[in-house]
Parts: structure tokens; sequence; C-alpha cells
């Protein structure tokens, strides 16, 4: 019984050094892109004990987005989304209020948005359509899913994973945060 124990405790360990080493490439990737959403990240946060850098197996929505090999139906989401303007009205309504008041042309890379459940970049990849580069807010969008979180660096886009409920974030670091296409994939409890 206390060979299983042990076994169990130093796959737990393997699993958090290869989540924390997964974390820190995607922290690198922000940080060569931007160096001001990379500093909004809380290392410290990251560093503690109950910092919930391995996803449980548990729950079959973080399955959900990653990919067909990984028993998830990521790839349909993606193509399903692969187009960002099919959503584009109720992104521009959505981007209208995360820029609280200002005209979406008047942004700039020092306006900060966290996209909470950002999937793949869909919303960053929609707003990059609808407005001058030169307006651009910086966008760091996160997800569950490790499979989203490398098709939105695969875009070229800031993304970090993170469970929506245990943000690796400063506080008070953005100037706005979008919860949008997923809150119900938050977890209860």
């Amino acid at each position: 019984m206390m060979h299983n124990h042990t076994e169990q405790v130093i796959k737990e360990s393997d699993l958090q050094s290869s989540s924390r080493h997964k974390l820190l490439e995607q922290i690198e990737h922000i940080r060569r892109l931007s160096p001001d959403l990379c500093s909004t990240i809380d290392l410290t946060r990251i560093m503690e004990n109950d910092c919930p850098l391995s996803i449980p197996a548990a729950t079959s929505r973080v399955f959900d987005f990653e990919s067909v090999a990984q028993g998830g139906r990521g790839e349909l989401y993606r193509s399903a989304q692969q187009n960002p303007l099919v959503r584009i009205v109720g992104i521009r309504q959505v981007f209208t209020l995360a820029a609280q008041g200002h005209d979406l042309a008047n942004l700039s890379p020092k306006y900060k948005i966290l996209d909470v459940l950002g999937g793949d970049g869909t919303l960053a990849r929609a707003l990059s359509t609808l407005i001058p580069s030169s307006s651009m807010p910086s966008i760091l969008t996160s997800d569950l899913s490790e499979y989203m979180v490398a098709a939105a660096q695969s875009y070229g886009l800031a993304s970090l994973r993170q469970p929506a409920q245990y943000l690796l974030l400063k506080d008070a670091c953005f100037d706005a945060v979008i919860i949008a296409y997923g809150a119900h994939h938050i977890p209860l409890d």
C-alpha cells in the first residue's frame, strides 16, 4: 500500500514539474510578444503550493476542448471558430463594453484586456479585423485547455493556460476582463 502511495506522489510531482515547465514556456512566449502583458503574471502565485498547475483529470469539461487524440473535440471547435467573423456582431458588443466608453478605434496596446475563457483566441482575432493594428489593445487569452492555448499561440497570440477560478495573474492589472462565450464551462464548486 505504501509503495502505491509513493508512486502516486512521484507521478504527481512529475506532473507538477511538467506542468510548471509548460507554464514557464507559455510565460516566455508572452514575454517575447508583450513584456507589458508578461508583467501581469504573478510568479509568487504560481510558486504557491496550492497553485493548480495540473488540471484534475476528473472533470470531463477539460477534455472537451483538448485534441481528438487526447479524447476531446478541440479540432471540431476550432474548425467552427476558424472564421472569427462568424460572431462579429456579438464580439464587437463585447469589446465595446470592455472599452468602457472609449472608442474601439482609439484604444492602444497600453490598454490591457484579459479574455478568461479565450479558447484559441477567436475574440482577439476578430477584433484585429475591426480596428487598425495601432489601436489593438494588448489581449491575454487564457483557457483551461492546453490544446486551445497552443492553438492561440500558433496564431501569434499571448496565451496562458489557467483555470478561470484560479487566475495566475496579479490583482487589478487589466483595464478590462472578458468572460464571454464559455461561463457555463466554469465548475460550480
